[in-house]
């Protein structure tokens, strides 16, 4: 499924195969996507604007790769995904702003809030995290069998 627009993207299923066709800038209408374990390739192109979580859980069959998130302004969120079991891989989150808000209790991260699975080359760069518990920048915590591999941060804070 090729996708170039925020309606197209709002309309992926879990086992999908997706291509990101062109750069997309998201409303504030956009449904989080609860569960995907297809491949996810952004070909390089970016999302924009997102104030959601994008995906809540990557399944350990889903692949994420080669996209960018940009502009992220976050309250309520714990991350541009909440679980991972799968693969992220070349994903860049770049200025990211976390504030405070009713999830501020929970653990959050920047790129993935809880991570089971493999993270490689990612980046975070260009971002603040407004937040009262226990965050991380790329991930907040992740299991004995998760594998963080080439990722890093740049120009990043949490208060």
């Amino acid at each position: 499924m090729n996708i170039t627009s925020e309606e197209e993207l709002q309309n992926i299923f879990g086992e999908d195969e997706v291509v990101l066709d062109k750069d997309i800038t998201i409303s504030e209408d956009f449904n989080t996507i609860e569960e995907f374990s297809g491949t996810f390739d952004g070909q390089g192109y970016t999302i924009s604007k997102l104030s959601s979580t994008f995906i809540e859980t990557i399944a350990s069959n889903g692949v994420i790769k080669n996209v960018k998130f940009k502009n992220v302004d976050f309250v309520d969120s714990l991350g541009i995904f909440e679980q991972n079991f799968g693969v992220i891989k070349s994903v860049s989150v770049i200025d990211l702003e976390k504030k405070y808000g009713s999830s501020s209790e929970e653990e959050f991260g920047g790129i993935v809030r809880s991570n089971s699975g493999i993270l490689q080359d990612c980046l975070v760069k260009n971002s603040s995290l407004h937040h009262e518990t226990l965050s991380g920048i790329i991930c907040s915590y992740s299991t004995d069998n998760a594998k963080l591999d080439n990722c890093t941060v740049e120009n990043s804070c949490i208060y």
